[in-house]
């Protein structure tokens, strides 16, 4: 007699900082998604007693506490990084794997650094997921998407990007105050400045102007995840980021720098085919009005498509939290739990 094919078990999962929008949109894309959770728990040290949401049920925010910490198979990282670092060792000693969003491992020995289209492989050692497991930032996930498009087209010299980030990068409060900012403006009254330091509304900030942490460091991380999943050595990618008065999305201006001539052409064509990537043929419809909420990382090209060149300049354009961050962060925990599943004798 056929044994009848078993469900696949539910999977246990915790977020650290579970009340960033980030960690938000992960729970949406976890809830669309394929995988069956059965469980989840919020850690927060400053947000204790806080209520959010997971497929329709509320779900209390409590302190993390190692001694009381149940049985887990994954936890999203999704705080700032100074918050996140001493929860990092709780993966190995508790059997779980941690996928950090917050840059904390970032540098770590033995912890790969993975985008689910580039190098998926490095997950795993000799088949087994790794404890922790870094998830590039949104921009450098985008930037490496692209990168590695450009990379089968020919050998990659340099790039060099201008990245415009939005408040949503920040977080809720961030949001709130520029909204507060601009009716403060229109209204002829004082600006709040509590999370920008001072006006961002009608403005542009150099990141290293905006004194809150997230917003610190951000071009080093940003470089350095880059040339980790194209490959490239030190000095060849270079970043610069601003935040400009926007809500959500991010915006990034690249330029990609050959060692030899390639096709414009055959650059296009590469940019066609590859997942996740959207050719905009018309200017008029690039911009975040037109392509927030998108998970596509959405591609302007600034020069003509026919002829030579040594050098390809565009525009991308990608939601900071659908398309870069969540989606790879929810990829990595599908990966991973198959593996976990597999290593369970049948």
């Amino acid at each position: 007699m056929r044994a009848e094919p078993q469900a696949a078990p539910g999977v246990r999962v915790a977020f650290f900082g579970p009340t960033t929008l980030l960690a938000r949109e992960i729970r949406q894309t976890l809830e669309a998604g394929t995988l069956l959770v059965t469980d989840v728990r919020l850690y927060d040290d400053t947000e204790a007693g806080t209520l959010a949401e997971f497929a329709g049920e509320a779900v209390a925010v409590t302190r993390p506490d190692e001694e009381a910490l149940p049985a887990l198979d994954l936890a999203f990282m999704c705080g700032a990084a100074g918050a996140t670092a001493g929860y990092l060792s709780w993966a190995e000693r508790h059997g779980f794997v941690a996928i950090d969003l917050s840059g904390a491992s970032s540098g770590m020995a033995g912890v790969p650094l993975v985008h689910v289209g580039i190098n998926p492989a490095d997950i795993a050692d000799k088949g087994r997921p790794h404890p922790v497991i870094a998830a590039p930032q949104a921009l450098a996930h985008n930037l490496a998407s692209l990168g590695a498009v450009m990379r089968a087209v020919g050998e990659l010299e340099r790039i060099d990007a201008v990245g415009l980030r939005t408040a949503s990068e920040l977080g809720d409060k961030a949001v709130d105050e520029l909204y507060r900012q601009t009716v403060a403006l229109l209204n002829f009254t004082s600006v709040p400045s509590e999370e920008f330091g001072r006006q961002q509304a009608f403005n542009i900030l150099p990141s290293a102007g905006v004194p809150k942490s997230l917003a610190r460091g951000t071009e080093d991380r940003l470089a350095s995840e880059t040339r980790r999943l194209l490959g490239l050595g030190a000095e060849r990618v270079a970043i610069d980021t601003a935040f400009v008065p926007l809500f959500h999305g991010h915006a990034c201006h690249a330029a990609f720098a050959f060692t030899a001539e390639v096709a414009r052409g055959a650059v296009r064509e590469r940019l066609e085919q590859a997942r996740g990537v959207r050719v905009i043929e018309d200017p008029a419809s690039f911009s975040p009005v037109e392509l927030v909420g998108e998970t596509d990382i959405a591609v302007l090209l600034t020069e003509p498509s026919s002829g030579s060149t040594r050098r390809i300049a565009l525009w991308s354009f990608c939601d900071n939290l659908k398309g870069g961050a969540a989606l790879n962060a929810v990829r990595i925990a599908e990966r991973v739990v198959d593996m976990k599943r597999a290593e369970i004798p049948s």
